[in-house]
Order: C-alpha cells, then sequence, then structure tokens
C-alpha cells in the first residue's frame, strides 16, 4: 500500500481561495502555520487580489471571476494534485498533515462533522445529520469527486435563490 510518504511531492498539496484582502491576508497566516508545521508540502492560493510578497505560496493563481459569498469555496477543486487538501483562511495548522492525506488512500473525501448547529434546513435531510465543516476537505481526485464537485455547486445554487444566501 502506498503511504503519503510514497506519493512524489507533485501528487498532493493545499489550497487556499480567498477573494477580498481581508481573507488574503487571513489565509497567509494560515498558510505560514502550514509551511512551518509541514516543510515541502505544495501550497496554492486561488485569489482575485494578488498578494504583495507572494513568498508564502508555491503557486498563485487569480480568479478572473469569482463567485460570491459562500460559493468562493467551490474553486476549491481547481487544485491540481491527485490528493487534495482545501484549507480555509482562518485555519491554523498545528501539526503534520500525513494522517489527512492517509484517509485518501481508503476514501474519496473527507471532511470533519460540524460540531456546532445547522446553518440552514436541506429538504428531506433529518436534523440528527448535521453539516460537514467545509473549512478543511480532502479529496481523492477521480471522476466521484469531480461528480461530487459539480453537484454542489449546482445543490448550491439551487438551494441559494429561495433562501437568499450567499
Amino acid at each position: 500500500m502506498t503511504t503519503p510518504h510514497d506519493l512524489p511531492p507533485s501528487a498532493r498539496g493545499v489550497i487556499y481561495v480567498a477573494v477580498g484582502r481581508r481573507y488574503l491576508e487571513e489565509s497567509a497566516f494560515s498558510a505560514a502555520s502550514l509551511r512551518k508545521t509541514n516543510p515541502g508540502l505544495p501550497i496554492h492560493l486561488l485569489t482575485d487580489t494578488p498578494p504583495e510578497n507572494p513568498g508564502v505560496w508555491d503557486k498563485v493563481v487569480c480568479i478572473e471571476t469569482p463567485m460570491p459569498g459562500g460559493e468562493t469555496k467551490l474553486h476549491m477543486d481547481r487544485a491540481p494534485w491527485s490528493r487534495c487538501l482545501f484549507i480555509d483562511s482562518d485555519t491554523m495548522v498545528v501539526g503534520p498533515l500525513d494522517p489527512v492525506f492517509a484517509l485518501l488512500h481508503r476514501f474519496d473525501l473527507a471532511a470533519m462533522q460540524h460540531g456546532g448547529g445547522h446553518h440552514y434546513t436541506i429538504p428531506g435531510l433529518p436534523a440528527s445529520f448535521p453539516e460537514f465543516n467545509s473549512g478543511v476537505i480532502a479529496w481523492r481526485r477521480n471522476g466521484r469527486t469531480e461528480a461530487f464537485f459539480a453537484r454542489w455547486r449546482d445543490l448550491y445554487a439551487r438551494m441559494k435563490e429561495p433562501s437568499g444566501r450567499n
């Protein structure tokens, strides 16, 4: 069985999506914490606001037409690796991320179950099934996860219309 350490550096990495100056600055602090605890792990940034000092990023990609509000995260699937990790801008990385990537040898997708309440009601889904925290999501690139992200974007667009959510 392949372990995260057996994968070439180009096979895994971390992506941030930061739209707006506030989130750009916040994500730079998060990425710096990641650099300290996971040296050598590639870090990419998707943003509408190019950083003044791109030093913490391995690659910066400008988003010409960012999705509004909560949809911004839905750019995460543009990560180029076979094993990807999205980290929200307000996350501090305090240890090695190898265990997260190790999950992707067994599962296509990994996310933490949200510990708090429910932000909105999903028709047909009982309240006993809380949301996943979308601030840290790992996935293995394949047809199933590509379909997952496409479905997520579609459902988000359909749900935000009647609710007025962003």
